[in-house]
């Protein structure tokens, strides 16, 4: 049994995290005024499974930095942004530093994920898949 639950409000400040920070091609926000309401179910469902498999496949470090007052939604963030390449990685958020190499390469083993909108609904397409 994992150590480390992943809760709605954690999951959902991931969701939200990755609809605020997501872009177009024109690098407008994906939609203004669209919200973790707005994300297809089976993405929902897909980006769940990603974080539940990234904490637990780093339960060890990731229950450390819990024990040192860092946070889920913050390390899930970290995840979000990491994985996306998005410029910064676990390296900027003050994490220990014999952690920081096995973190970033774990998120990167997940891919790049795209958000886009069709039909008024955000999906998420990995470059294989699309969901």
């Amino acid at each position: 049994m994992p150590l480390i639950t992943l809760t709605d409000s954690d999951f959902n400040e991931y969701l939200g995290a990755s609809v605020w920070s997501s872009t177009s091609s024109n690098d407008n926000s994906t939609d203004p005024d669209r919200d973790i309401g707005n994300i297809d179910a089976n993405a929902i469902a897909k980006a769940r499974l990603d974080c539940e498999t990234f904490l637990t496949e780093n339960e060890q470090d990731i229950t450390t930095l819990l024990d040192s007052d860092h946070e889920i939604p913050d390390i899930l963030l970290d995840f979000w942004f990491t994985r996306n390449d998005c410029g910064c990685d676990f390296s900027d958020a003050g994490y220990p530093l014999e952690m920081v190499d096995r973190l970033n390469v774990s998120a990167k083993q997940f891919g790049e994920v795209v958000l886009y909108i069709r039909d008024g609904v955000i999906r998420l397409t990995n470059g294989e898949d699309t969901v």
